[in-house]
């Protein structure tokens, strides 16, 4: 089945900027290690091996995905505070070693459970803010609720979905 033009071209855009945002993520990440000066080899070692090491940085990427409204914990598993503690834990460990600590999420962030459906994800993003994420992509749940705004709730039936698709048939 072929796509519509301009959803293929809006999914292509997405893709681009959820490239660019890793890229400055990873760079940021890596910017604000910590680097310490290299420990020269030992001169007995020969004259080609006299240059000092390279520092080494530890990156940990944490990645997430298909949360789907999943912050509290079911069943005594999962649930954003257990990992927020791993993450803290990482973090804190990364700080000793001078390292960083990269959070990304592949998208799906929104819907599935009664407490981020009742906020429209909003709590999942000030979940996801507290724990620091650099960035998410944007996955096809977090579409669910629609735009916002009184313009994104139909008042009649002239302002249903049909009639973007009539007007672009004819």
């Amino acid at each position: 089945m072929e796509g519509h033009p301009a959803t293929d071209n809006l999914c292509a855009v997405f893709r681009r900027f959820s490239l660019v945002v890793l890229v400055l993520a990873i760079a940021s990440a890596c910017a604000g290690a910590r680097h310490e000066p290299a420990t020269p080899v030992a001169a007995a070692a020969g004259p080609a091996l006299a240059a000092p090491a390279s520092p080494t940085i530890t990156l940990s990427i944490v990645g997430t995905n298909d949360l789907h409204g999943g912050i509290v914990a079911r069943e005594g598993r999962g649930g954003l505070a257990l990992f927020g503690g791993y993450v803290a834990n990482l973090r804190a460990a990364r700080a000793r070693d001078g390292g960083a600590v990269l959070l990304l999420d592949g998208g799906d962030m929104f819907q599935g459970t009664l407490e981020s459906n009742l906020a429209e994800g909003a709590t999942v993003v000030a979940a996801y803010n507290a724990l620091g994420y650099a960035a998410a992509a944007i996955g096809n749940h977090e579409f669910d609720f629609g735009p916002v705004g009184p313009a994104a709730t139909p008042q009649s039936p002239a302002d249903g979905s049909t009639r973007c698709v009539e007007g672009a048939r004819g």
